[in-house]
């Protein structure tokens, strides 16, 4: 994936290559940048269920939280996994168009550079967010052992 496709040359004749910046390093930066978001918004959406769940039952027990966190962070990695192959199929639909049109065979959209940047930038971000549920999960029941306790006069004033 190193490198810049055939389908790149008319976007990059104006530009100098002789920046000293190797592609690789904005792949891998790009790729970053791109796994960030999905990650985030997959952390807060657990985070915050799990959360407002033991903000409503104070005695609830790590099993629950854990299996209530399971149950949530599936339903989100399926919309992560939507958002993230439509971002995918989206940011290559030209190209998409490019290879129909020009009758590129099967192998030859797996061996294009621009696609199979953009596929392993999805699955990275597929892997983070996959990553993301059990890791914010323990957080936040580290979080619940860890907290001070809050007295009824407390939860009164907060309100």
């Amino acid at each position: 994936m190193q490198g810049f496709g055939v389908e790149n040359t008319e976007d990059l004749e104006g530009l100098s290559l002789q920046l000293g910046v190797r592609f690789l390093d904005v792949s891998c930066a790009m790729t970053i940048l791109s796994c960030l978001g999905a990650v985030a918004e997959a952390a807060v959406a657990v985070a915050t269920g799990l959360t407002e769940l033991q903000a409503h039952n104070h005695q609830i027990s790590d099993a629950e939280l854990r299996r209530t966190g399971t149950r949530v962070g599936k339903e989100i990695v399926g919309t992560a996994f939507n958002t993230l192959f439509f971002g995918f199929y989206g940011e290559l639909l030209g190209l998409f168009i490019w290879f129909s049109r020009l009758h590129y065979s099967f192998g030859m959209v797996l061996n294009d550079k621009i696609f199979v940047s953009q596929l392993i930038m999805t699955l990275i971000s597929a892997i983070g967010v996959v990553l993301t549920i059990p890791v914010t999960i323990g957080i936040v029941i580290y979080q619940h052992h860890h907290q001070p306790a809050t007295t009824a006069n407390d939860e009164h004033r907060l309100k």
